[in-house]
């Protein structure tokens, strides 16, 4: 027992005979109440007071314990459910990037065979004397990267 506020209240009326015996006797009786649970005979009744006030800590810290690990597997069910769910989107995602790095690859390889028919028509074309323009890129200019979603 440590309140400052407890002790403040308590030692400010120290000096009467009554309060001095209650506390005193208060604290004797919180030190020594697992000698007296131990009593039986004609004193029966502090034993009984003594086990009584020794069982209701031990059930105190008893139950709070349990509501400790019950809530401590609720949390760790909930977090295996949210790991599993985890577990499933990035594996979905690394699925999706590979196949779009496959996607990337095959457009960047059909892009190439592309410009190089464009060129080699822009000049056969030109050579036959015929005006073409030249063909649009099928790169993207890379810069920005990144394209604003709100409508200019």
């Amino acid at each position: 027992m440590s309140d400052p506020d407890l002790w403040e209240a308590i030692g400010s009326h120290m000096d009467n005979p009554v309060v001095f015996c209650l506390v005193l006797a208060g604290g004797v009786y919180a030190f020594v109440s697992k000698r007296l649970a131990q009593i039986k005979g004609t004193f029966a009744w502090v034993g009984g007071l003594a086990r009584w006030w020794n069982s209701r800590q031990e059930r105190k810290v008893i139950a709070e314990a349990a509501l400790w690990r019950t809530a401590h597997k609720v949390d760790r069910e909930r977090d295996a459910v949210e790991l599993d769910q985890l577990r499933t989107d990035v594996n979905w995602l690394r699925r999706e990037l590979d196949d779009m790095r496959r996607r990337e690859q095959l457009r960047d390889a059909q892009a190439r065979r592309h410009t190089q028919w464009d060129n080699g028509v822009v000049q056969k074309l030109q050579a036959a004397n015929i005006p073409v323009d030249e063909p649009p890129p099928l790169y993207l200019d890379l810069a920005p990267l990144h394209t604003s979603e709100e409508p200019a």
